[in-house]
């Protein structure tokens, strides 16, 4: 926490301006609890809480995915758009979805990031298999 002190009071910008702390991360991210539950264990708190009692700065947390999907939807390719699907490459493959011109969070979501990254690991060896192959043939 310290860091992120240091770091607001280096900024030079007083804590009553600052309209919030936006965290994005891979994984598994429970929103309404504040909770990462697949990089950050919290044992029984949130990092949400844990940085908003700290800096009285109101914070949110979200998945980097989605977040990737707002953003195209407010700024990007996805401007305008009613159903999108974003693949976000990093630490992992990651699924935004906008359906009805708005970020999809249900239970299903999460089902959908496993179902892209099972589809897209298969299409990397079936790529990686057949480069094999195909290298192996007779000239």
């Amino acid at each position: 926490m310290d860091h992120l002190k240091t770091f607001i009071s280096n900024s030079n910008i007083p804590v009553s301006k600052i309209a919030g702390i936006g965290i994005g991360m891979p994984g598994f991210v429970d929103v309404a609890k504040g909770v990462n539950h697949t990089f950050l264990p919290t044992y029984g708190g949130s990092i949400v809480s844990t940085i908003q009692e700290a800096l009285q700065i109101p914070t949110l947390i979200d998945n980097d995915s989605s977040l990737v999907g707002l953003a195209e939807l407010k700024w990007g390719a996805a401007k305008n758009k009613q159903h999108v699907m974003v693949i976000n490459i990093g630490w992992g493959i990651g699924l935004g979805i906008i359906a009805d011109g708005k970020l999809f969070r249900e239970k299903k979501a999460l089902q959908a990031n496993s179902a892209i990254s099972l589809f897209l690991t298969t299409i990397k060896y079936a790529v990686a298999e057949n480069t094999a192959a195909w290298k192996q043939k007779p000239q």
